[in-house]
């Protein structure tokens, strides 16, 4: 029995419970997350215009997970979106558990780790993205690890449908690829496949709205977000405020999603060009909030907002006890206990993190290293100026692996952990 109740594919039900539980609690049918109100109608109209007749910009939103939550929403009614996150996240942890224990890592934490994490419950319990891309994700870098170029490049393809963030990540993936020694003809079969559906994609794009682009996002991204983030941080003026006066210039600009988002594009490389150290500076003032806490959103789902909006922005601008201040104004005794417990419990998997990368080191495992940083590197600069819990939820799990390793006895996978296929036979 006991044997049976620690099978890997159990113990994957345990955080499935905890977002359902979450879910029921904070009512499933509501979505309280702006994105996704668009994934949602962008998928009820999938298959009969996608964006066109909705409130939906054109290019806004990438098709991967619309198409995902279509299907899902035809099978299970309006819990699909539920169902697919779900299931995503159950084929997540089974992985991680058979990873783990082919590593000798505990399965134990990583469920503690997983089922418990705030913001990987906020995530599965709404109709969000990052549930599915985790799972395209990790299979991508499965596959590197194994030295198979063409699968990974065909999930990473996948991946990008769903999260146009990824768009770029497999220019480091390449660089990893040739410093591995890779042929040539895989590295370039794997550029042509890791790119195939954000190009077909476009040509979409140019056959419907005559542009070929892949999203009408990027621009605007770095326009609203990076250079709004930036003037807010160095003329220390509140973010929403800021924004609302650079979308000035964009106002009855032109009707075309894609031309505003390219004279956004522009406007927002000619700022950084006029202010190269200052943007930089608040780039690099921003990356903090990649590590924050992510109770928030967990909080958020329930429906305990508890006054939680702008506490980063007061943060920087008033000091910690505004922040406190506002963050718990509101809030009930159990929501400030719990958020104080869940803050010390995040510090600790934190610790495991560096202590983690430190046996890494001491092992002399530098490829593993090498990977490590590339990878999370990219999600924690690519996004710099804008940063947020879900940025790092989206390399939770490879954290995970690394606060495993942290633990007393963790470092016996270090004989174990190899960047390839192990040289026993046994894919370890």
């Amino acid at each position: 029995m006991k044997k049976l109740l620690y099978n890997n594919w159990i113990l994957a039900l345990i955080p499935l419970l905890m977002v359902l539980l979450v879910a029921s609690i904070g009512g499933i049918e509501r979505q309280i997350f702006p994105d996704a109100g668009d994934y949602a109608v962008l998928a009820e109209n999938f298959f009969s215009g996608f964006e066109q007749g909705t409130a939906v910009e054109p290019g806004w939103r990438t098709p991967g997970y619309p198409a995902m939550l279509s299907v899902a929403v035809r099978i299970f009614g309006k819990t699909g979106y539920l169902w697919l996150n779900l299931i995503f996240l159950y084929m997540t942890i089974v992985f991680m558990l058979y990873r783990a224990s082919g590593w000798r890592l505990s399965r134990g934490w990583l469920i503690i780790f997983m089922g418990l994490s705030g913001g990987i419950i906020a995530l599965s319990s709404s109709a969000l993205s990052e549930i599915v891309f985790i799972f395209f994700l990790l299979l991508n870098i499965e596959f590197i690890r194994r030295k198979m170029p063409i699968y990974s490049g065909l999930m990473l393809a996948v991946a990008v449908a769903i999260r146009p963030a990824a768009l770029f990540l497999w220019i480091v993936e390449i660089i990893w690829l040739i410093m591995t020694r890779c042929s040539w003809r895989k590295v370039l079969a794997f550029a042509v496949l890791a790119n195939l559906i954000a190009g077909i994609w476009a040509v979409r794009n140019y056959c419907v709205f005559d542009h070929f682009a892949y999203t009408s996002h990027s621009g605007r991204y770095n326009y609203f977000y990076k250079v709004g983030g930036a003037i807010s941080y160095l003329e220390d003026r509140p973010f929403d405020e800021v924004r609302n006066e650079l979308s000035k210039p964009l106002e009855n600009l032109t009707p075309d999603s894609f031309e505003r988002d390219a004279v956004a594009g522009k406007l927002a490389m000619q700022w950084i060009l006029e202010h190269p150290a200052g943007f930089m500076h608040s780039q690099l003032l921003d990356l903090p909030r990649f590590w924050m806490p992510d109770i928030t959103p967990l909080w958020e789902r329930l429906g305990l907002t508890c006054g939680n909006q702008g506490t980063l922005d007061i943060l920087r601008r008033e000091g910690i006890a505004a922040a406190i201040s506002h963050y718990f104004g509101n809030a009930s005794f159990v929501v400030i206990a719990v958020s104080i417990i869940y803050t010390v419990g995040y510090g600790f998997v934190l610790v495991l993190i560096i202590i983690g990368f430190v046996k890494l080191i001491l092992a002399g495992r530098f490829k593993a290293l090498t990977a490590l940083v590339l990878l999370l590197g990219y999600f924690w600069l690519l996004p710099a100026g804008n940063l947020d819990w879900r940025f790092r939820m989206v390399v939770w799990p490879i954290l995970v692996f690394i606060a495993l390793i942290g633990l007393p006895g963790g470092g016996v996978c270090l004989k174990r952990i190899n960047t390839g296929v192990a040289s026993s036979g046994n894919q370890s």
